[in-house]
C-alpha cells in the first residue's frame, strides 16, 4: 500500500517520499518496508537508529525516513493496522455440523461454525460469530457483533453482551470457588448465579 493512501485514510500530511508499505512494525524492529510511530516523547532517540521506512507522529522529525503526520498517532497507528492486516471476514450461515436445538434463536446475520452445538432456548444475535467446538449451553444469549473464539464454553442461562471478544477455551459461568465447613466436611455451595 503506498503511503501517501495511508495517509489519506488517516486525515494525515505525507511528508516526505511516496513509498509502497508493506508491513507494520516497532521502531526497534521496523524494516525499510514498514511503517512505525512515535506517540511518546521518551522513545524519539530510537527514531534515528529505526530502519523503518515511515513513521507516524504528530510533528515533522528531522529524519530522512517519510513520516505521516497526524494528530493522535497511536490512534493512528491501530487504524494502520486494521488497514494493512484487515480482519477476517465471516459469511453469515449454520455449518450444516452445528448441532442447533429446536428452540434456540439463531440470527440469519450469525456465522455459526461446525461442531458447535446450541442448546435449548439459547439465542445468538446477528453478527455474532461462533467458532468451531462451542458449546452454548440452555437459555444461554449471546448479543450482537460477539465472537466466540474455538472451544468455548458459556454455561446455561449465561449472557454476553455486544461486541464481546472471548478467546479460545474460556469458560463461562462455571463454578467459583464455594464451599462452608458444617463441623464434619466442606459442603459445596450450590452455584446458581449466570
Amino acid at each position: 500500500m503506498l503511503l501517501s493512501a495511508i495517509a489519506n485514510h488517516l486525515d494525515g500530511r505525507l511528508h516526505g517520499d511516496d513509498i509502497e508499505i508493506k508491513g507494520v512494525s516497532t521502531l526497534e524492529e521496523a524494516s525499510g518496508s514498514d511503517i512505525t510511530f512515535l506517540a511518546n516523547p521518551r522513545y524519539r532517540d530510537k527514531v534515528g537508529a529505526s530502519r523503518a521506512g515511515a513513521i507516524i507522529t504528530s510533528e515533522v522529525l528531522d529524519t530522512g525516513m517519510s513520516q505521516v503526520i497526524v494528530d493522535y498517532p497511536y490512534l493512528a497507528f491501530t487504524e494502520t493496522l486494521s488497514l494493512i492486516y484487515p480482519a477476517r471476514r465471516h459469511e453469515p450461515g449454520i455449518a450444516a455440523a452445528a448441532h442447533i436445538c429446536q428452540s434456540a434463536r439463531v440470527d440469519a446475520k450469525a456465522c455459526i461454525y461446525p461442531n458447535v452445538y446450541v442448546g435449548e432456548n439459547a439465542s445468538i444475535a446477528a453478527g455474532c460469530v461462533i467458532h468451531p467446538g462451542c458449546f452454548i449451553g440452555d437459555g444461554a444469549s449471546i448479543d450482537s457483533g460477539t465472537v466466540l473464539h474455538p472451544n468455548v464454553t458459556v454455561y446455561n442461562g449465561c449472557r454476553i453482551g455486544s461486541d464481546c471478544i472471548i478467546h479460545a477455551g474460556v469458560v463461562i459461568g462455571s463454578d467459583g470457588f464455594g464451599f462452608v465447613w458444617d463441623g464434619e466436611k466442606h459442603r459445596k455451595i450450590p452455584q446458581v448465579g449466570i
